[in-house]
């Protein structure tokens, strides 16, 4: 397959996944979305205390970004004490003035690349941890 061929099947596939994310919150009954909704709420507003070098991953239901990948940890690069916000963005976007006050290392599978993020979304990664290398 070409690249092209690649790069189409995975826009096909991301599309598919975004309907069916969009019609499954259509059909759950509204007293269940609006428990769910609290609890993401809630999950929004309680705060952790990063540090440089914490392995951190999304706080479930919270992911708007590409990366990292859901249940992948990224690295805190940086954490800024007062957030910037994007101005880029239409007042439409869930981006449009978002505190981006952390900063993350993520392997992107092609590249290493930091990200800007909001550090309510995430939470501490409690996963195992692998052939981890003692510091000389």
């Amino acid at each position: 397959m070409s690249d092209f061929e690649n790069a189409l099947a995975k826009a096909v596939m991301s599309s598919l996944s975004e309907e069916s994310e969009t019609e499954l919150v259509c059909k759950r009954p509204p007293e269940i979305e609006a428990r769910r909704i609290i609890d993401l709420f809630n999950d929004m507003n309680s705060s952790c205390e990063f540090c440089k070098g914490d392995l951190v991953t999304w706080k479930q239901g919270l992911k708007n970004g590409r990366y990292p990948q859901k249940n992948y940890p990224a690295i805190v690069t940086r954490i800024y004490s007062k957030p910037i916000s994007r101005s880029d963005m239409e007042s439409g976007s869930n981006h449009f003035r978002e505190p981006l006050d952390l900063v993350i290392l993520v392997d992107t599978g092609d590249e290493v690349s930091e990200f800007h993020v909001d550090s309510r979304r995430f939470k501490l990664y409690q996963g195992q941890i692998d052939g981890l290398r003692e510091e000389a």
